[in-house]
């Protein structure tokens, strides 16, 4: 019992310091500071190459500056992500729309919405995709 105690705490503490990491980035995004938001997320990325979600927010603001091609190298580095790795195919799958592949993009789109429940974050993200 005394171990369960210490793993839950020690789980607890492992996703609070993970939203915490990203969270100053996520500002830096909104308020349109992207240059500011790369070096936050490349920090993260380079500590926590398990991070998923950090890698697709790197990609994601590639894609805004238009630069796929640095973008769909966060997408792939995410992919092997345990903490948000999914998502990453969500950026992928515009990457295949930008580049007119349809069917390679409602496939990568399947990916991620096959285990999801009807309103999660990620299918926000799906949603916000011009199809």
């Amino acid at each position: 019992m005394n171990k369960f105690k210490i793993f839950s705490l020690a789980l607890v503490a492992t996703t609070i310091a993970n939203a915490q990491d990203l969270e100053p980035a996520k500002k830096a995004i909104d308020a349109e500071q992207f240059e500011k938001a790369k070096s936050l997320l490349k920090s993260v990325v380079e500590a926590k190459p398990s991070n998923g979600k950090a890698a697709f927010l790197l990609g994601t603001i590639y894609l805004k500056q238009n630069i796929s091609d640095s973008a769909s190298i966060y997408f792939k580095k995410g992919l092997a992500g345990t903490d948000g790795g999914r998502l990453n195919n969500i950026g992928l799958a515009q990457l295949d729309l930008d580049a007119n592949n349809k069917a390679a993009a409602q496939a990568k789109f399947d990916l991620v919405t096959k285990d999801l429940k009807r309103k999660t974050p990620k299918n926000m993200y799906i949603s916000h995709v011009p199809i």
